[in-house]
């Protein structure tokens, strides 16, 4: 019985996770709407809510019905969705519709219902939001450069902040991307053969739990490229921690208690 509440404990972590990848889903359609719509804070409070409720309410609603089905059982390496023993029989995969499985009947299915069905969704609905800022903005690009004589300040330094605030996006999108491609080329390699290749076990495992370090490198990159022009002679590692250590000073305590 420890042992199950053990595995289920973790399982559960990871399972919800899953509101991760959707709060990457949610950042992608927060810049839709302040760099192509041209939403203002008071607009984007409108939706916050209902962007928060969707993120946490798909990693809470699968990890509690998995619970429920006791789906969350050792999978190898770690505990997850799955069937137990492993290796048995699923009803949806036999013949005769019956199962070998003591917990976590159909495992295989729910894997992708709850967690790689919404991921490839989510990776699809990203990829689909960041070529249409991209498009966006190269657009109203081309647009400045053919009317270059009868541009003002104001419309200069709009593209400017648009421009950057596009890179910025480009930027989180990259690390939600480079987050995922270990995990699915790992999925794809195991339902073409059958296999789990250690290497590629090895990278995703490594590479899921450090997408919050990726968001830390966006975060503060640029008050890092500010930085790195008032002081371009320091070692750019050292610049980094120097600059971190301003953000912490900034964001310290009493100023997140003023806010």
């Amino acid at each position: 019985v420890y042992n199950d509440i053990r595995c289920s404990a973790q399982a559960f972590f990871t399972q919800f996770s899953l509101s991760t990848v959707m709060y990457n889903a949610s950042l992608a359609i927060y810049y839709v709407l302040v760099i192509v719509k041209g939403w203002i804070d008071r607009d984007i409070a409108r939706v916050e809510a209902l962007l928060h409720v969707n993120a946490i309410s798909w990693g809470l609603g699968t990890t509690m019905t998995s619970l429920g089905l006791t789906l969350f059982n050792p999978v190898g390496w770690d505990c997850w969705i799955g069937a137990a023993p492993l290796g048995c029989q699923e009803s949806w995969n036999s013949p005769d519709g019956t199962t070998t499985c003591e917990r976590g009947d159909n495992a295989s299915l729910y894997q992708w219902a709850f967690y790689f069905a919404p991921i490839c969704s989510v990776i699809l609905l990203v990829t689909g939001l960041m070529y249409w800022v991209y498009s966006y903005v190269a657009t109203l690009e081309r647009k400045m450069k053919r009317y270059t004589h009868h541009i003002t300040g104001g419309e200069q330094s709009t593209l400017s902040q648009q421009k950057r605030v596009a890179g910025q996006a480009a930027a989180y999108v990259g690390s939600f991307f480079m987050t995922w491609l270990f995990p699915a080329i790992f999925q794809l390699v195991n339902i073409i053969t059958g296999n789990f290749p250690f290497p590629l076990l090895l990278l995703k495992a490594i590479s899921i739990p450090i997408q919050g370090l990726f968001n830390l490198f966006v975060f503060i990159r640029p008050s890092y490229v500010q930085y790195r022009e008032c002081n371009p002679d320091e070692f750019f590692i050292c610049a980094w921690f120097s600059n971190l250590k301003q953000q912490i000073v900034r964001w310290g305590p009493r100023r997140i208690a003023e806010i």
